[in-house]
């Protein structure tokens, strides 16, 4: 039987700020244990600040582009708080060049392509390695990728290491949504359009105009718009929908 949710633990990665601190802030309201992953060390503020407020916090400072940190961090994780109830793979890089642009595909590095890859595919994926057995033994479990509006559809301004790599993460998402759905366990991607976050904010003035007169809404999202989507999908009452992608763009998808 599944635990109450007051006893849950959900893992948040990249959560020192933007999205990721929205979303262990919104999960934290929500009742859960919430441990806050990110390779900045900030994180530790941040969890202190939501332990100040009642909540039951706890911080893990690890560079998820490497893979052996991500699979100390699992560890990690399981031997203090026991399990892993939702697993919130946010953690992302977004490269712009020094003007503030994309990178061209002709500009493309590996450098970029790898780090991309081990953020938005390669950690996720022994996360949930890490993590689904004990959801799958426990009959309950919620995973959700934040994915991107760039891997729903064209985006002048993505650059392709970080289309491809976010629309691999829609497609892990799919994988995992068909092969756990029996036993208890949702996974689902949200796809946020253009949200105000300190990565977007590295964008160039020109890019910020196009994109927001792109969007039917006429105005950024929130980060907390984002955080109430990934608060939904945790819940218990979201246990119909898996394999699914929530566009969060402010009909940005829609228009294009």
């Amino acid at each position: 039987m599944a635990a109450s949710q007051s006893s849950r633990v959900a893992v948040v990665t990249g959560a020192a700020s933007g999205l990721g601190w929205s979303i262990a802030r919104r999960l934290a309201g929500d009742g859960f244990a919430v441990v806050l992953v990110d390779r900045n060390p900030a994180v530790q503020d941040k969890a202190a600040e939501l332990a100040q407020g009642g909540a039951a916090a706890s911080p893990v400072v690890a560079d998820l582009a490497d893979r052996e940190s991500v699979s100390s961090l699992a560890a990690g994780i399981l031997r203090t708080h026991g399990r892993c109830d939702v697993l919130v793979n946010n953690a992302g890089t977004h490269f712009k060049t020094p003007e503030g642009q994309r990178f061209r595909f002709d500009q493309v590095g590996l450098r970029e392509w790898d780090l991309s890859i081990a953020l938005h595919m390669t950690a996720p994926m022994l996360l949930c390695q890490a993590f689904l057995p004990g959801m799958k033994e426990r009959g309950w479990g919620r995973v959700v990728n934040i994915a991107s509006r760039a891997a729903r559809t064209y985006i002048q301004q993505s650059s392709a290491f970080y289309t491809a790599s976010k629309s691999g993460m829609v497609g892990l998402t799919r994988a995992i949504a068909g092969e756990f759905a029996p036993f208890g366990i949702t996974c689902n991607s949200v796809a946020p359009g253009r949200i105000r976050t300190p990565l977007t904010d590295i964008s160039s003035e020109d890019v910020k105009r196009f994109s927001l007169n792109e969007l039917p809404v006429g105005r950024l999202g929130e980060p907390d718009e984002v955080a109430a989507a990934v608060s939904f999908l945790a819940g218990d009452q979201a246990g119909f929908i898996t394999g699914a992608v929530i566009d969060v763009n402010g009909g940005g998808f829609m228009a294009s």
